[in-house]
């Protein structure tokens, strides 16, 4: 059996503080397929592995 790796997962307010964006333009990288996101109940969650990821690719 596989076993899964935890990992933490950020709300939507937590990831734009720490990017100094607004939650609408977090929203909008997820909705161009440019950010992933995990729905839990009815809010979104991304994780952390994922945020790394975004901002290795995206560094300046």
């Amino acid at each position: 059996m596989a076993r899964l790796q935890a990992s933490t997962l950020f709300s939507l307010p937590e990831v734009a503080q720490r990017w100094k964006v607004s939650v609408k333009s977090v929203r909008r990288l997820i909705d161009a397929k440019g950010l992933s996101a995990i729905r839990v109940g009815k809010s979104l969650r991304i994780s952390e592995s994922e945020i790394l990821r975004f901002e290795r690719q995206n560094a300046t």
